[in-house]
């Protein structure tokens, strides 16, 4: 520890003229030799443009006049790109020493790139400047371009001059496409947005510093955090770190030769922080110093540099949208008036909103006509207009009338990209905004997941909700990096999500399993205790709270973890009693601490969503369904029976008092593995991103703290008993595995491996065809 009392000073008697020296004990030897390196490197490379420059208009002497006739030799005219190559070489030498922790390294793609259109370029000096001769190469483009044109182009490969010049054109496109790293069907959807949206032009403009490519060495790191207070840096070392759970990242890392620590990446400001947490509170209050802010705002700037966040270019644009016939409005006005008027009711109809699926016309009935004679005339009025199916909203809330919802003739599809470009979803300020579709009035729908909090998504097969469940997770990947958000998916009809393989934002790999979906729930649970305690050490009700006070105090922030379950049904029929009060806990309690459930399922009856599971799930989509009893289930109201199917969908949220008509968002099977790719290549640059975590599909220890929850029977004194029960079950059923019977009985894995066998030698059951984890239920009920 440094010795504060005061030292006496010579020159005391006279502050005025006090001079600070430096301490010699925090001499940085490894800072000075990197900026005395990089000014030598600079006053170099100035010095040298500066001799070129005065080259080539012979202001240098003998030995310029030397120079400037090797550089006309070989470039002639071409001479003054040496000089602006220099140049540029120069301003990136001063960026990196401005950055101060990071060194260079040579790019070969750019590189090569560049050769092809400097040699392109002076081949074309000596196209137009008629070269023939070697005598003349100083005012074309040197011997370089003389061996391009015409020794190479004219004489060996005769093109003559119109060939040639296209030759070297193509030769110039592949070189700026090998800079670009783009492809030629990139380029020409590149033309055609910029071509629509001429404001966004100067997106165009090349980084020229990316001919280099920046990383962080080991040693500067260290360097780094050599400006930090020696005791600071002692009481980081020996402080505990918060337990966060394996999902959270609030660990640290050590480095085992040079004992540097991870950096951790800011939420909302997506900073980068150095450090580590302690139990004492009193640590966290103290405002950070500027040198170490400063700090980390330049690395958080690398972060923001280097991970990407997905392109709009590898989403289908919808080139020719459907015009909707105007003329067939008025045609379906007057039905609707005839119709109502034979049933001796009038009505005044009133605008026309045309959806991309559906049209809303509005009307209002004469006084004294109850709505109930309205609803009985829809078959009528579907008659009347040729429709499949219609639907009616009565009354309109905050408006007296009523609507009817006659589907379109012409539908328009609706792409996942036009909404990601939409100023809605740009300017979305919420959290986790996800895609709901295209309303009925052609607005685009955007609603934050985090205000949802968890959804439920029902319907029938082919209604759309495997698709919608793909633009939500499109959505949410095309705003937030893994470091931000983290995924559970899990697919029980195996064949939905498994394209999500691989990507950084999961946790696990894409659950297929019951046994697996029900130990990620029970991770779920334990992540969210977790969560609980720290936000009750540091007295915030929320995430978001938490996270800005966190980004203020260099804390570990908290991402936020959305668990997607496609299939509902079949993990509750295999394991009802542990699934039922898990999901309804996580629903009850998870909001505050960022986990967010959305629920998917073919069979919205009461023995699949539940009461419990309802009561704290608001948020509700429907599709098309069978019936008004499954319409109930979902929207606990009717209208899911008359959807069209193919993304039309209601959602009823807390916000909205009667559900809202929509079109989903239509998402391709390819923009999805082209996204997981671009996804997948990405964290293999930073594998530091990567959220994977053995322990969520690891079968918890200790008690879980879930109401309801009964812990796992392991004694088989009573065998008789449970194999009557589990005959009883699998007949109901008529279906049988380990985790059914582990689920519905309350028993361990082994002792229902072991009444498995027992059903299997009475001849209840099938044999394990293929490893099948299902067993075929040979009687029936």
């Amino acid at each position: 520890m440094e010795n504060k009392s005061p030292k006496k000073d010579e020159n005391a008697g006279n502050s005025k003229f006090k001079i600070g020296l430096p301490n010699i004990t925090n001499f940085d030897l490894g800072k000075i030799e990197f900026q005395t390196r990089y000014n030598f490197y600079i006053a170099i490379t100035f010095a040298t443009s500066l001799i070129v420059f005065l080259s080539i208009f012979g202001l240098a002497g003998r030995v310029g006049s030397l120079l400037a006739g090797v550089l006309f030799l070989f470039m002639g005219k071409g001479s003054v790109l040496i000089l602006i190559f220099i140049i540029i070489w120069g301003i990136n030498l001063i960026k990196i020493q401005k950055q101060k922790t990071i060194d260079l390294t040579f790019n070969m793609r750019y590189a090569w790139g560049s050769i092809i259109l400097l040699v392109t370029f002076l081949g074309y000096l000596s196209l137009f400047n008629g070269i023939r001769t070697p005598s003349d190469v100083a005012s074309g483009g040197g011997f370089i371009g003389y061996f391009m044109y015409p020794v190479l182009l004219g004489r060996a490969v005769d093109f003559g001059p119109i060939g040639s010049f296209f030759v070297l054109l193509s030769i110039l496109i592949f070189g700026a496409l090998l800079i670009s790293d783009k492809t030629y069907s990139e380029i020409i959807d590149g033309i055609k947005y910029y071509a629509r949206h001429i404001d966004k032009i100067w997106d165009l403009v090349p980084d020229i510093f990316q001919l280099y490519k920046n990383f962080t060495t080991p040693k500067e790191k260290l360097m780094e955090n050599t400006d930090q207070d020696k005791e600071s840096q002692l009481a980081l070392e020996d402080a505990k770190s918060l337990e966060m759970g394996n999902g959270l990242n609030l660990l640290e890392n050590k480095n085992q030769n040079n004992g540097e620590m991870e950096e951790k990446l800011n939420f909302d400001d997506i900073e980068i922080q150095t450090g580590k947490e302690t139990e004492n509170s009193e640590n966290f209050e103290k405002k950070p110093s500027p040198t170490t802010k400063n700090q980390n705002k330049t690395q958080s700037n690398k972060k923001i540099e280097n991970w990407r966040l997905p392109s709009m270019q590898i989403l289908i644009l919808e080139k020719n949208k459907k015009q909707f016939n105007t003329s067939s409005v008025e045609e379906n006005k007057r039905k609707i008036i005839e119709t109502f008027k034979s049933f001796g009711i009038e009505i005044t109809i009133g605008e026309a909103i045309t959806g991309p699926t559906v049209s809303q016309y509005t009307f209002r009935p004469q006084s004294g006509v109850k709505l109930s004679r309205i609803a009985a005339l829809s078959q009528d009025l579907a008659l009347s207009l040729a429709a499949p199916s219609i639907r009616m909203e009565l009354p309109i809330p905050g408006l007296s009338a009523a609507s009817i919802e006659i589907p379109n003739k012409e539908k328009s599809m609706v792409r996942i990209r036009e909404m990601l470009e939409s100023n809605e979803f740009q300017n979305f300020s919420g959290q986790l905004p996800i895609i709901i579709g295209q309303s009925v009035s052609g607005e685009n729908i955007i609603f934050s997941l985090a205000k949802a909090p968890h959804m439920l998504v029902a319907g029938a097969t082919g209604s759309g909700k495997s698709v919608w469940i793909n633009g939500m997770l499109v959505s949410l990947l095309y705003r937030y990096n893994p470091r931000q958000l983290q995924l559970i998916l899990v697919d029980m009809k195996l064949v939905e999500l498994n394209l999500y393989d691989g990507i950084p934002h999961l946790l696990t790999n894409v659950i297929t399993e019951a046994e697996n979906a029900i130990n990620a729930l029970k991770w779920s649970i334990i992540e969210m205790d977790k969560r609980y305690k720290i936000l009750k050490q540091y007295g915030k009700r929320n995430v978001k709270d938490y996270n800005e006070f966190a980004a203020r105090m260099n804390l570990e922030l908290l991402p936020y973890t959305v668990f997607v379950i496609d299939e509902l049904a079949d993990l509750m029929i295999q394991a009802k009693n542990e699934v039922e009060p898990i999901i309804a806990r996580l629903a009850a309690m998870s909001r505050a601490v960022g986990i967010h459930l959305v629920l998917g399922t073919q069979r919205p009856d009461v023995n699949i969503v539940t009461g419990l599971i309802k009561t704290n799930v608001p948020t509700r989509i429907c599709f098309a369904v069978s019936s008004q009893i499954d319409s109930r289930v979902i929207l606990d109201n009717t209208g899911g029976e008359t959807l069209l199917g193919m993304g039309d969908g209601l959602i009823k949220s807390p916000n909205s008092i009667q559900p809202i008509r929509f079109q989903a968002a239509n998402v391709e099977e390819s923009e999805i593995k082209n996204l997981v790719d671009l996804l997948i290549n990405e964290a293999k640059l930073y594998p530091e991103y990567s959220n994977y975590n053995s322990d969520v599909i690891a079968p918890p220890v200790g008690i879980i703290n879930v109401p309801g929850l009964k812990s796992k029977k392991t004694d088989s004194s009573d065998l008789v008993l449970l194999f009557e029960e589990a005959k009883k079950l699998v007949i109901e059923l008529q279906a049988c595995s380990v985790s059914i019977l582990s689920g519905n009985l309350e028993i361990d894995q082994k002792l229902a491996k072991k009444i498995l066998d027992e059903l299997e030698s009475e001849g209840i059951v099938g044999p394990d065809v293929y490893g099948s984890t299902l067993r075929e239920v040979l009687i029936m009920e």
